[in-house]
């Protein structure tokens, strides 16, 4: 069975502690990850906050990396969305909208050519209404993922903490793998002062964690979540 390391990291438009923008020191951690696969949340394009970068593609030639971008936010023709970069062949990518009022909220679905095996990463920022999150799990999320004969993973930030209703709702279908954490590090946010765990790397049935850790750092306001997974 191939092993895969997994990243999922909120960048915050690639603002650190310090209110700097720079996508430079967000490469300059994930190069030192050195994952095969990352997840990220909060990545802008051509917008004038982050200095009309589009940070997908920049960090995706920084770490020589395939990317798939999907907008959430819209502006004109600047945006904000989820991105994946990976090591792995992209053969397939769809950004599913998910039910929202006020707050659009969508997941990119990337699949890849992992050794000739199909794996398809589900990543997603949910919003801060806990009814709109349970939502978007129970209503579209859990189904795409549970309906899959095939290895799959769920990651990125969920707005929620390992004791919420949503999580354990999670928790039920999925394997959560920080029970395989080898640190005693076990909160994601914030970053200069972490107290909750709302950034996850789930697996289902098909895939085997082996290894899951959180990097400190203060290049956004949350934290690098690895993982090391078997796929089966």
């Amino acid at each position: 069975m191939p092993e895969i390391k997994i990243a999922t990291y909120n960048i915050r438009n690639c603002q650190g502690i310090d209110g700097k923008n720079d996508p430079s020191r967000i490469a300059d951690l994930l190069k030192g990850i050195d994952a095969d696969i990352i997840a990220l949340q909060e990545v802008d394009k051509y917008r004038l906050r982050s200095n009309m970068v589009n940070q997908a593609c920049k960090l995706s030639k920084l770490l020589r990396m395939n990317y798939v971008y999907g907008p959430v936010n819209r502006y004109f023709l600047a945006s904000a969305g989820n991105a994946l970069l990976s090591r792995y062949p992209i053969t397939a990518h769809i950004n599913h909208v998910l039910p929202y009022t006020r707050d659009p909220r969508y997941c990119l679905q990337v699949t890849l050519d992992v050794d000739n095996r199909p794996l398809n990463v589900f990543n997603v920022h949910l919003g801060l209404n806990y009814q709109l999150r349970m939502s978007n799990l129970k209503k579209t999320i859990l189904p795409m993922i549970t309906s899959l004969k095939s290895p799959a993973l769920l990651v990125g930030d969920l707005n929620a903490s390992q004791d919420d209703p949503e999580v354990k709702l999670l928790s039920s279908f999925l394997h959560d793998t920080f029970a395989e954490n080898t640190d005693s590090l076990d909160a994601t946010f914030p970053a200069d002062n972490p107290n909750e765990r709302i950034d996850y790397i789930f697996t289902n049935a098909d895939c085997t964690p082996v290894k899951y850790y959180i990097i400190p750092s203060l290049a956004s306001d949350h934290l690098p979540v690895i993982a090391r997974i078997l796929i089966a």
